[in-house]
């Protein structure tokens, strides 16, 4: 029988093309089960860790429909995103983790879900980016954090940007520049409120987002900041009180501190270190040691047996590492920036090594330590370690705060 046409080599490979670009375009079908709503009124927020965030409300019931070829729709503001489910394992302690391909036409990727009897969390990958969606099964109360800034249409009027000094154009007798400060703007700043910074020397401005928040004590706040378009190795740190504001900016500049005064509004701007400058190396110093008897993912706490010592000790340049079970890795990391508040005090700032991807905060006082550790995709691990005792426990940020495990 003669071939016909349509069958020679390029028609064939005509089909196959066809084929490819038919297999993404699957649309929803009217069963698709919706996983969550959006927080009545404005979903926008800012989640523990300070980022940007969406608020959902989920249906737990959808979680028990779930079987291969389950399709699911997510909401967000601007679009519908659906999964359609293609494989399911099954782990020790009811952990369910489902793998996901995102169909139709609106966008495309992939999606894990991890699902525990008491917590679901998505680590959704799209072809704008990436985002993390925690959900509380018993509440049904979640939200959906991106660490690339993907979460739209928060007004310009939400986030202003306010000019915090006005440099002198030269140097004192001691090599610092004077200031006239903005004292005002610290009494009143909020997460993913801009900050107008000019540096000295070349009176460079940058603009830095507020990322992170945290109160301590004595009408302290103590402030974390990204610069825009930057690394996270690029930051501004900020300690602020009712007297005075101490500030630390990391840039390619170099290292910066300022010391502001809340009753004159005056203060100083210096540069401490310069990064072109080569710093003597440091030997890397395990914080701590991991106790995995116990850990396991059904309960994923991680007890931990401290180096106190080397926690007393710490100094800018110094290169730290720190075992993390939930991720079974190790993290390498290097003393930046150090800030010392007042005399119970002291915190570091590390950059974790492989640049972007992620940084630690550090807080330590006479009785205790706490260790913040944010990582890409809105990964986040909090230590609290007793200093006399040297025992402490490291938990997920996320579960920590929302009681999710």
């Amino acid at each position: 029988m003669k071939t016909p046409a349509f069958t020679s080599p390029i028609a064939a490979l005509f089909i196959s093309l066809l084929i490819f670009f038919y297999i993404p375009t699957i649309s929803a079908n009217n069963n698709a089960i919706s996983l969550w709503e959006l927080q009545q009124g404005s979903p926008y927020g800012t989640a523990p860790n300070g980022s940007p965030a969406i608020f959902i409300t989920a249906h737990a019931d959808a979680l028990n429909k779930m079987a291969i070829g389950t399709q699911l729709t997510l909401p967000f503001p601007n679009q519908k995103i659906v999964l359609q489910l293609t494989e399911s394992e099954q782990n020790s302690g009811n952990i369910t983790i489902w793998q996901a391909n995102i169909i139709g036409q609106s966008s495309s990727g992939s999606a894990s879900l991890i699902v525990t009897p008491k917590s679901t969390r998505i680590n959704l990958f799209t072809n704008e980016g990436s985002y993390e969606v925690q959900i509380n099964n018993t509440t049904g109360k979640g939200l959906i954090v991106s660490e690339d800034d993907l979460i739209k249409n928060v007004q310009e009027a939400e986030h202003p940007t306010l000019k915090i000094w006005t440099l002198s154009s030269e140097q004192n007798a001691k090599g610092d520049y004077a200031v006239i400060a903005n004292t005002s703007v610290f009494n009143r700043l909020q997460l993913g409120w801009r900050l107008q910074i000019t540096l000295p020397q070349n009176h460079k401005t940058l603009i830095a987002t507020l990322t992170h928040r945290e109160s301590q004590p004595g009408n302290m706040t103590i402030w974390q900041g990204k610069f825009s378009e930057a690394n996270d190795e690029e930051f501004i740190t900020i300690v602020t009180n009712e007297i005075e504001s101490y500030i630390t900016i990391k840039c390619s500049e170099g290292t910066y501190e300022a010391r502001l005064s809340h009753v004159t509004n005056q203060g100083v701007i210096s540069l401490v270190n310069d990064d072109g400058i080569n710093q003597p190396t440091q030997p890397v110093v395990s914080l701590w040691q991991a106790d995995l008897v116990n850990y396991s993912q059904s309960n994923p706490v991680a007890y931990l047996n401290v180096n106190t010592s080397a926690i007393q000790q710490l100094m800018v340049g110094q290169h730290i590492s720190l075992f993390i079970p939930q991720l079974q890795q190790t993290l390498t990391a290097t003393i930046d920036s150090f800030n010392q508040p007042n005399r119970y005090l002291k915190l570091f700032r590390a950059a974790i090594d492989n640049t972007r991807n992620g940084y630690l905060v550090i807080k330590v006082s006479q009785q205790d330590a706490r260790v913040f550790v944010s990582l890409r995709r809105g990964l986040q691990y909090r230590a609290q370690i007793n200093m006399i005792s040297g025992q402490g426990y490291l938990t997920d940020f996320f579960s920590t705060y929302y009681g999710t495990y």
